[in-house]
């Protein structure tokens, strides 16, 4: 004998299935933690340092943690020209920018804007 579900048990049901998608789409997308790359600052008040944006090796962002008056830039080296370029000062991250690829080096910085300190980290291939 066949029982029909009530409307509650039905939105239940969706509930659940719903949130066993969630979950599992949740763990897909833990898999692609950032790649650390080092070349960290630090200030009184600040930590910067530079990580891979989502699974490229060739693609990287400053990113800054610490006070909210914290900032953060890359500087992108051209080893075969020797030209520099940055980007602008950002609070929390970067934009992503190119290096990895034998030609571009980049190096974080960090401004702290309650102490005034600003300084550069080590570069990174």
């Amino acid at each position: 004998m066949k029982t029909a579900l009530s409307l509650s048990k039905k939105l239940m049901l969706v509930g659940g299935v719903t949130a066993g998608l969630l979950a599992l789409g949740a763990t897909t997308a833990s898999a692609s933690v950032p790649y650390y790359y080092g070349g960290d600052t630090v200030s009184q008040n600040c930590h910067a340092y530079i990580i891979s944006n989502g699974s490229s090796s060739n693609w990287a962002i400053g990113v800054v943690s610490g006070n909210v008056n914290c900032e953060v830039r890359l500087e992108q080296r051209n080893l075969k020209t020797g030209g520099t370029a940055y980007t602008a000062w950002a609070y929390g991250e970067t934009i992503p920018w190119y290096h990895n690829d034998g030609v571009h080096q980049l190096r974080v910085f960090l401004y702290d804007g309650i102490s005034g300190a600003t300084g550069p980290g080590a570069w990174v291939n």
